[in-house]
């Protein structure tokens, strides 16, 4: 007789952070196995049998713990298994659950594998004394880093990699601090280190409700930004290195783009780029371009300009239907001051603190002075 084909039907998670004090493990695994059931269709009732994976039981010091979840997962007088093989327990846990399936033992298998080790110490439970293992206060650390080694000598793996991830998993809130001194803190760690993306995250994953208030979330998000900006283009990157490539008819056929690693036949490509100031683009770069010098906007332009952007971002957005359909005098003049590459940044900043401040009109003084860092070391 054949195996039976077997499929996910559904799947559910809880949010991964540092510690969940609001729920027991059992509110743990049960918020897990809920959102699986809802997300297959399916009620506890539909369920033939659970199996549950867990690492050493000494990391929340709890004993045999799928027999005190038992009822928080719909298994009481159902057949219940506990999958235990240390670092590997959540692909096994899976891959028990389907060969039941498979078997054709139960057509229905809820599986929860889980971790909740801010309840103990894991570096105790893996610094066993003698003569339960053998005489290391080494922890899990300890214990793999041999084989890492061997497996960077083997591979040629660059020695920094071990550092960029520890360093995103060690800063603060999944990647970033709570407050916007700390995220400012940890994006300047970050790009210093080299890492390449970054998230901040105002909300939990799925429907509100948010970790911050709009304000605080704006707040973040702007030191974030400025963090960024003062760090400038320094050092483990030029990102005008690959136009000495592209912009030669003979080398741009056989470009390969660093990310991708992916060969690209560029040679046809017609290259348009804009600049503020030619004088920091380097001059091999400007010899291979013809170069146009456009005169700065005057007044009556400067307000043309502004005027058209205020309509345009108020036509794109449906809030934006809730504003006049003509910036007042004294804010068009204000707009019209700034160089027109800032308009648009300054003016959807506008919109934002006129809606902060309870008001439906931009304002002179909802433009603010705030200006991006001006330390690129680019023109573009």
């Amino acid at each position: 007789m054949g195996a039976e084909r077997v499929a996910v039907v559904g799947c559910g998670q809880t949010r991964h952070q540092a510690t969940r004090g609001d729920v027991s493990i059992a509110g743990l695994v049960r918020e897990a196995a809920m959102r699986a059931l809802e997300d297959a269709g399916m009620t506890w009732s539909d369920i033939d049998a659970v199996v549950v994976g867990k690492a050493p039981d000494f990391f929340e010091g709890l004993m045999m713990p799928e027999l005190y979840l038992a009822e928080a997962l719909g298994a009481v007088g159902k057949p219940l298994l506990r999958v235990h093989t240390a670092g590997s327990v959540g692909g096994s846990t899976a891959i028990v659950a389907s060969s039941l399936v498979s078997s054709g033992i139960h057509k229905r298998v809820l599986t929860v594998a889980f971790e909740k080790q801010s309840e103990s110490e894991a570096m105790w439970a893996l610094s066993l004394p003698v003569p339960f293992s053998q005489k290391l206060v080494a922890g899990a650390g300890g214990f793999f880093a041999p084989h890492i080694r061997a497996y960077m000598r083997r591979s040629g793996a660059p020695d920094d990699t071990g550092i960029l991830v520890a360093l995103k998993d060690r800063l603060k809130e999944d990647g970033f601090g709570a407050t916007p001194d700390e995220v400012a803190a940890n994006v300047t760690k970050c790009i210093a280190t080299g890492v390449a993306g970054l998230s901040i995250e105002d909300s939990p994953q799925g429907e509100p409700p948010r970790l911050y208030e709009f304000d605080e979330a704006l707040a973040r998000f702007k030191a974030a930004r400025a963090a960024v900006d003062k760090a400038g283009g320094d050092a483990q990157y030029d990102p005008l290195g690959s136009l000495y490539t592209l912009l030669e008819h003979d080398t741009a056929a056989e470009f390969i783009d660093e990310f991708a690693e992916v060969p690209i036949d560029a040679s046809d490509v017609v290259w348009i780029a804009t600049a503020n100031d030619a004088r920091s683009i380097p001059e091999p770069i400007l010899n291979r371009m013809n170069v146009y010098a456009i005169e700065a906007p005057d007044e009556e332009g400067a307000r043309r300009i502004a005027a058209s952007i205020y309509e345009e971002l108020r036509n794109e957005h449906a809030w934006g239907r809730v504003f006049p359909r003509e910036l007042g005098g004294e804010s068009l003049d204000r707009l019209g001051r700034m160089k027109p590459r800032e308009m648009r940044r300054m003016m959807l900043a506008a919109f934002g603190n006129a809606k902060l401040a309870g008001r439906n009109e931009v304002l002179p003084e909802d433009f603010t002075d705030e200006r991006v860092a001006k330390k690129a070391r680019i023109g573009f």
